[in-house]
Protein backbone atom coordinates (compact mmCIF):
# COMPACT_ATOMS: atom_id res chain seq x y z
CA UNK A 1 0.00 0.00 0.00
CA UNK A 2 2.86 2.37 0.83
CA UNK A 3 4.42 1.67 -2.57
CA UNK A 4 1.13 2.48 -4.31
CA UNK A 5 0.86 5.77 -2.37
CA UNK A 6 4.42 6.68 -3.32
CA UNK A 7 3.67 6.01 -6.98
CA UNK A 8 0.30 7.80 -7.07
CA UNK A 9 1.38 10.97 -5.24
CA UNK A 10 3.74 12.22 -8.01
CA UNK A 11 1.25 11.21 -10.71
CA UNK A 12 -1.57 13.15 -9.04
CA UNK A 13 0.68 16.17 -8.58
CA UNK A 14 1.51 16.16 -12.31
CA UNK A 15 -2.16 15.78 -13.26
CA UNK A 16 -3.22 18.65 -11.01
CA UNK A 17 -0.47 20.89 -12.40
CA UNK A 18 -1.49 20.06 -15.97
CA UNK A 19 -5.21 20.73 -15.41
CA UNK A 20 -6.67 23.30 -17.81
CA UNK A 21 -7.15 26.80 -16.37
CA UNK A 22 -10.56 27.55 -14.94
CA UNK A 23 -12.24 30.90 -14.67
CA UNK A 24 -14.58 32.37 -12.08
CA UNK A 25 -17.76 34.18 -13.01
CA UNK A 26 -17.08 37.54 -14.57
CA UNK A 27 -19.60 40.07 -13.32
CA UNK A 28 -18.74 42.67 -15.90
CA UNK A 29 -21.03 42.92 -18.89
CA UNK A 30 -21.40 44.57 -22.24
CA UNK A 31 -20.50 48.28 -22.31
CA UNK A 32 -24.08 49.60 -22.10
CA UNK A 33 -25.06 47.22 -19.31
CA UNK A 34 -21.94 48.20 -17.37
CA UNK A 35 -23.27 51.75 -17.17
CA UNK A 36 -26.53 50.61 -15.56
CA UNK A 37 -25.48 48.69 -12.44
CA UNK A 38 -29.01 48.22 -11.12
CA UNK A 39 -30.06 46.44 -14.31
CA UNK A 40 -26.96 44.26 -14.47
CA UNK A 41 -27.94 40.74 -13.45
CA UNK A 42 -24.85 39.08 -12.04
CA UNK A 43 -26.09 35.67 -10.90
CA UNK A 44 -29.21 33.55 -10.87
CA UNK A 45 -29.31 30.63 -8.46
CA UNK A 46 -31.85 27.81 -8.48
CA UNK A 47 -31.91 24.98 -6.00
CA UNK A 48 -34.34 22.63 -4.36
CA UNK A 49 -35.76 24.05 -1.15
CA UNK A 50 -35.34 22.05 2.00
CA UNK A 51 -38.12 23.61 4.01
CA UNK A 52 -39.51 20.29 5.23
CA UNK A 53 -42.80 20.63 3.37
CA UNK A 54 -44.32 17.69 1.57
CA UNK A 55 -44.39 19.51 -1.77
CA UNK A 56 -41.10 19.83 -3.67
CA UNK A 57 -40.15 23.48 -4.10
CA UNK A 58 -37.47 25.42 -5.89
CA UNK A 59 -35.74 28.53 -4.53
CA UNK A 60 -34.72 31.13 -7.11
CA UNK A 61 -32.30 33.93 -6.26
CA UNK A 62 -31.57 36.87 -8.56
CA UNK A 63 -28.49 39.01 -7.90
CA UNK A 64 -27.87 42.39 -9.50
CA UNK A 65 -25.29 45.15 -9.34
CA UNK A 66 -21.84 43.61 -9.68
CA UNK A 67 -19.05 44.34 -7.27
CA UNK A 68 -21.34 45.52 -4.47
CA UNK A 69 -20.12 44.46 -1.06
CA UNK A 70 -20.76 45.41 2.57
CA UNK A 71 -18.06 48.09 2.38
CA UNK A 72 -20.23 50.06 -0.09
CA UNK A 73 -22.08 51.70 2.84
CA UNK A 74 -23.46 53.84 4.24
CA UNK A 75 -25.81 53.90 1.23
CA UNK A 76 -26.11 50.48 -0.38
CA UNK A 77 -27.60 50.11 -3.82
CA UNK A 78 -31.23 48.94 -3.73
CA UNK A 79 -33.18 47.33 -6.54
CA UNK A 80 -34.33 49.99 -9.00
CA UNK A 81 -38.08 50.75 -8.93
CA UNK A 82 -37.91 51.77 -12.61
CA UNK A 83 -36.68 48.36 -13.78
CA UNK A 84 -38.78 45.26 -14.43
CA UNK A 85 -36.65 42.33 -13.26
CA UNK A 86 -37.50 38.92 -14.73
CA UNK A 87 -36.51 35.31 -14.26
CA UNK A 88 -37.46 33.21 -17.28
CA UNK A 89 -37.70 29.46 -16.91
CA UNK A 90 -37.60 26.90 -19.71
CA UNK A 91 -38.88 23.56 -18.42
CA UNK A 92 -38.74 21.55 -21.66
CA UNK A 93 -35.43 22.67 -23.22
CA UNK A 94 -36.97 24.29 -26.31
CA UNK A 95 -35.27 27.68 -25.67
CA UNK A 96 -38.65 29.32 -25.03
CA UNK A 97 -39.66 30.36 -21.54
CA UNK A 98 -42.52 28.35 -20.02
CA UNK A 99 -42.79 30.41 -16.84
CA UNK A 100 -41.73 34.01 -16.24
CA UNK A 101 -41.50 35.62 -12.82
CA UNK A 102 -41.60 39.42 -12.89
CA UNK A 103 -40.47 41.58 -9.94
CA UNK A 104 -41.21 45.27 -9.42
CA UNK A 105 -39.83 47.21 -6.46
CA UNK A 106 -41.12 50.19 -4.51
CA UNK A 107 -38.94 52.37 -2.27
CA UNK A 108 -40.11 53.78 1.03
CA UNK A 109 -37.76 56.33 2.61
CA UNK A 110 -38.51 56.11 6.33
CA UNK A 111 -35.68 58.33 7.65
CA UNK A 112 -35.67 61.26 5.19
CA UNK A 113 -33.44 63.46 7.38
CA UNK A 114 -30.70 60.86 7.76
CA UNK A 115 -27.83 60.68 5.26
CA UNK A 116 -27.64 56.87 5.40
CA UNK A 117 -30.25 54.20 4.83
CA UNK A 118 -29.76 52.16 8.03
CA UNK A 119 -29.34 53.33 11.60
CA UNK A 120 -29.49 51.44 14.85
CA UNK A 121 -27.49 50.50 17.90
CA UNK A 122 -28.29 48.19 20.80
CA UNK A 123 -31.53 49.29 22.45
CA UNK A 124 -31.15 52.82 21.05
CA UNK A 125 -29.03 55.81 22.02
CA UNK A 126 -30.56 58.79 23.80
CA UNK A 127 -29.34 62.39 23.97
CA UNK A 128 -27.04 62.97 26.96
CA UNK A 129 -28.02 65.01 30.02
CA UNK A 130 -26.15 68.06 28.67
CA UNK A 131 -27.84 67.95 25.24
CA UNK A 132 -28.26 71.46 23.77
CA UNK A 133 -31.62 72.74 22.53
CA UNK A 134 -33.65 71.87 20.57
CA UNK A 135 -32.92 68.22 21.46
CA UNK A 136 -34.06 67.56 25.02
CA UNK A 137 -31.96 65.25 27.23
CA UNK A 138 -33.12 61.65 26.98
CA UNK A 139 -34.54 62.10 23.46
CA UNK A 140 -33.92 59.03 21.31
CA UNK A 141 -31.25 60.01 18.77
CA UNK A 142 -30.25 56.64 17.33
CA UNK A 143 -33.00 54.03 16.96
CA UNK A 144 -32.58 50.51 18.36
CA UNK A 145 -30.80 47.81 16.39
CA UNK A 146 -32.74 46.72 13.29
CA UNK A 147 -34.43 43.39 13.99
CA UNK A 148 -37.39 43.37 11.57
CA UNK A 149 -38.81 45.05 8.48
CA UNK A 150 -40.76 47.41 10.77
CA UNK A 151 -37.76 48.55 12.85
CA UNK A 152 -37.52 52.36 12.95
CA UNK A 153 -33.83 52.24 11.96
CA UNK A 154 -34.62 50.63 8.61
CA UNK A 155 -34.50 53.91 6.68
CA UNK A 156 -34.92 52.52 3.18
CA UNK A 157 -37.47 49.75 3.02
CA UNK A 158 -38.16 48.11 -0.31
CA UNK A 159 -41.29 46.15 -0.99
CA UNK A 160 -41.89 44.25 -4.17
CA UNK A 161 -44.59 42.57 -6.19
CA UNK A 162 -44.27 39.28 -8.04
CA UNK A 163 -46.22 38.28 -11.13
CA UNK A 164 -46.06 34.80 -12.65
CA UNK A 165 -46.76 34.41 -16.36
CA UNK A 166 -47.56 30.87 -17.41
CA UNK A 167 -49.32 29.89 -20.61
CA UNK A 168 -49.87 33.55 -21.44
CA UNK A 169 -51.81 34.14 -18.20
CA UNK A 170 -50.49 36.68 -15.69
CA UNK A 171 -51.08 35.80 -12.05
CA UNK A 172 -50.04 38.09 -9.20
CA UNK A 173 -48.34 36.17 -6.39
CA UNK A 174 -49.62 37.40 -3.04
CA UNK A 175 -48.89 36.54 0.55
CA UNK A 176 -50.23 37.40 3.96
CA UNK A 177 -48.59 40.83 3.79
CA UNK A 178 -46.17 42.82 1.67
CA UNK A 179 -43.01 41.23 0.36
CA UNK A 180 -39.89 43.07 1.54
CA UNK A 181 -36.43 42.96 -0.02
CA UNK A 182 -33.85 41.84 2.52
CA UNK A 183 -31.54 44.81 3.17
CA UNK A 184 -27.76 44.69 2.89
CA UNK A 185 -26.23 43.26 6.05
CA UNK A 186 -24.19 46.15 7.40
CA UNK A 187 -23.03 44.49 10.60
CA UNK A 188 -24.17 43.21 13.98
CA UNK A 189 -24.01 46.57 15.77
CA UNK A 190 -26.70 48.04 13.52
CA UNK A 191 -28.66 45.03 12.38
CA UNK A 192 -29.58 41.66 13.87
CA UNK A 193 -29.61 39.76 10.61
Amino acid sequence: MRTLSRLLAPALTVLMAAAPPTFAANHREAPITATDHKADITDVFAFRSYDGGGTPRVTLILCVDPLQEPANGPNWWPFDPDILYEIRIDNNQDAVEDIVFQFRFTNEQRLPNLFQVYAGAGSGIAAPANSPAPVAPGTLIVPPKITSFSSPGLGLRQSYSVTMIKGGISTPITGSGPFFAVPSNNGPRTMDY
